[in-house]
């Protein structure tokens, strides 16, 4: 990892490379636990039901499903707080000593490329694939198939690109038949170009492995051809991503009619040890990658769901693996860096690095003493939670936390507002009647 600049004139920019790391699958778990992303998914089994692999055990709406990635019994239907802090609800399955995994099965398209467009979007709902688009309920205009890292030192999305390059191809060639005529982006590397050809109408839009240019909001930005965006102004505009990972196993999904139940992440141990690409189901416990990895996690160690710079800290060995784990970071008590509530040293660095321009320094001090509303005109509502600004921060301040604080708040403080707001017209129209 290197970072350079230019007469202090030049915003810093931190370079690394992909791991490049080999694949491995892991052997599963006896036990998982599955965590339900959406307050609207329904869970469709009780404690105490035995349950095949594949198995629907939570649906939405949308048929949206969360399936058994081993075969059991369901265990409990409770909750735990996620490393970013939010609950979640849960199913936990474990699987009795003896008992080996059978499948639950849809029909399957072993030639995805000879069904028509609406069997194939059928294939994907009966497998509880839903695509953003879909879950948005709108046209999409343009596509992105993420071909980079979430960030720097990870390597999930870089091994389809470079060693799952004909399976991409197929899976992007069904995604343009049933994307409604979107624009196809496919973003990979740079120099990587020529990895992934021969998909007709494919435009690729080659990234920088330089963070934060890297950041997978800025290549959304790029893709509408504006600065900056939020995951919301993206949907608005029709432009929506989809990882190379996610469409290359709902690919396979559809060829051998069963869901889709596993993770690919990379394991980065400490003291920047070579990292690990596994394949493990969905829930498994976080210890248990470690353990089979051979990695010993001692007191005082991080481990971080995610990478160095968007990784939340997990203070729970059982925490499950989900389908947003892309990576598992491992930092030695020694080298932990604290942050704290220092005051700001007017240093400017955080608003020298920042992709977006937001004065870091001034922002983060209205938030810290709680005026939430000033620090979000003022530029949280922008910060894209890259890390960055806190990576170069001398005083070790807790800078994204405050960015957080203040998206949140603002938008707890607006809701305040439209609920009094209707219950004050609500006691308007009882006194007119």
């Amino acid at each position: 990892m290197s970072s350079k600049r230019f007469l202090g004139l030049v915003k810093p920019r931190i370079a690394m490379d992909s791991p490049g790391a080999p694949l491995q699958s892991l052997a599963a778990p006896t036990e998982v636990r599955l965590p339900l992303p959406s307050a609207e998914l329904a869970t469709l089994v009780p404690v105490g039901q035995q349950v095949m692999c594949g198995q629907p055990l939570a649906t939405g709406a949308k048929r949206d499903t969360i399936h058994a990635p081993i075969t059991g019994e369901v265990t409990g239907i409770g909750g735990i707080r996620a490393a970013s802090g939010e609950d979640l609800r849960t199913v936990e399955v474990k699987q009795p000593p003896g008992v080996e995994d059978v499948w639950m099965q849809e029909p399957t398209l072993e030639d995805p490329r000879a069904a028509e467009p609406e069997d194939l979007l059928e294939a994907l709902s009966a497998l509880g694939i839903v695509l953003p688009w879909q879950a948005a309920g709108v046209t999409p205009r343009t596509v992105i198939i993420m071909g980079v890292d979430r960030e720097p030192g990870l390597g999930v999305q870089a091994h389809f690109v470079t060693e799952g390059q004909a399976e991409l191809a197929e899976a992007i060639e069904g995604l343009g038949r049933i994307a409604d005529g979107a624009r196809l982006v496919l973003a990979v590397p740079a120099g990587q170009e020529g990895q992934v050809s021969g998909v007709a109408g494919l435009e690729i839009l080659p990234v920088v492995e330089r963070y934060p240019d890297s950041h997978w909001r800025l290549i959304l930005a790029r893709a509408a051809g504006v600065g900056n965006i939020t995951p919301e102004g993206a949907r608005e505009a029709g432009v929506f991503y989809v990882t190379a990972e996610h469409l290359c196993l709902a690919l396979r999904a559809v060829k051998t009619g069963r869901p889709r139940t596993t993770k690919y992440l990379t394991v980065t141990p400490k003291g920047g040890g070579q990292p690990t690409l596994v394949e493990v189901p969905v829930g498994t416990p976080v210890g248990h990658v470690l353990e089979q990895l051979e990695i010993k996690v001692e007191e005082g160690d991080r481990i971080l769901l995610g990478g160095i710079w968007q990784g939340n800290a997990q203070f729970d060995l059982g925490a499950p693996v989900t389908l947003g784990t892309d990576g598992l970071t491992l930092i030695a008590a020694g080298e932990v860096t604290a942050l704290t509530e220092n005051p700001c040293i007017n240093c400017g660095r955080c608003v020298q690095i920042c992709p977006v321009n937001i004065q870091v320094s001034l922002v983060a001090r209205h938030a810290e003493f709680a005026l939430a509303e000033e620090a979000y005109v003022m530029g949280a509502s922008a910060c894209i939670e890259c890390g960055a600004c806190a990576f170069v921060c001398p005083a070790r301040r807790p800078l994204v936390q405050y960015m957080r604080y203040a998206i949140d708040r603002y938008g707890q403080l607006q809701a305040e507002a439209l609920a009094e707001a209707d219950a004050l017209a609500a006691a308007e129209a009882e006194t007119i009647e």
